[in-house]
């Protein structure tokens, strides 16, 4: 097998195992076979193998050596952190933005793109893809700050948190939380996006701020039935 074939089977099965992780069809905690993962996701142990490798990197999986590797569990502590740091790098993005002065026109585009998918998720009533857009949606806000740095952590911070998103939507996710909390979230999703035409970046903050509130109230509610 060619280096190049290689490399193209190992980001194949990093970029499966990695969705079958976000999407919880890998649960938190699940031990990971080598064997078991050549028969779910159709391909050799090697991919399998550097695959596991790269997700052990993002922090996704965990290994404990001697081909113990597990999904990464959540915690209470673990989940509080992210929501604080997401909470303080929202102001970190806007504080950026405010001083940059000026932005790629292309992302407010990419929102309302985002802004018009989760609308049509919401009405077919397809809450997994809803949270994966939320998650889309996010990370192009944080565009704005047009920071090369930031955006080297951006998208592991954002794999973690459409996992805790999927986690705190509960088995059955067109049940819990309810049709209205989505669409809460949409006009929220509208506010955001209207206050950054205006380039309000304090108005932004205290939006940004809002919308995160209701996460950490379902974090708490869900650590603690």
């Amino acid at each position: 097998m060619n280096k190049r074939r290689k490399e193209s089977l190992a980001t194949k099965a990093y970029n499966l195992i990695k969705q079958k992780i976000i999407t919880l069809e890998f649960k938190p905690g699940m031990k990971l076979e080598e064997k078991d993962l050549a028969v779910t996701i159709g391909l050799g142990r090697t991919p399998i193998r550097e695959a596991i490798k790269m997700l052990v990197s993002e922090g996704l999986v965990i290994n404990y050596g001697s081909n113990s590797t597990y999904v990464k569990d959540f915690s209470l502590k673990a989940s509080k952190d992210l929501m604080t740091l997401l909470y303080h790098l929202g102001n970190i993005i806007l504080d950026l933005a405010s001083v940059n002065g000026d932005f790629d026109p292309e992302i407010r585009g990419q929102l309302e793109e985002l802004y018009s998918k989760m609308d049509e998720d919401v009405k077919k009533r397809e809450y997994l893809k809803f949270l994966e857009h939320n998650s889309s949606f996010h990370k192009a806000l944080a565009k704005i700050a047009n920071n090369e740095y930031l955006d080297l952590f951006i998208d592991r911070l954002y794999n973690e948190e459409i996992r805790l998103s999927f986690i705190l939507s509960g088995e059955k996710v067109n049940l819990t939380p309810t049709r209205q909390h989505y669409e809460k979230m949409q006009t929220q999703h509208r506010e955001l996006i209207g206050l950054l035409k205006k380039r309000d970046f304090e108005a932004l903050k205290a939006s940004y701020h809002s919308h995160l509130k209701e996460g950490q109230k379902r974090l708490i509610d869900y650590f603690n039935p």
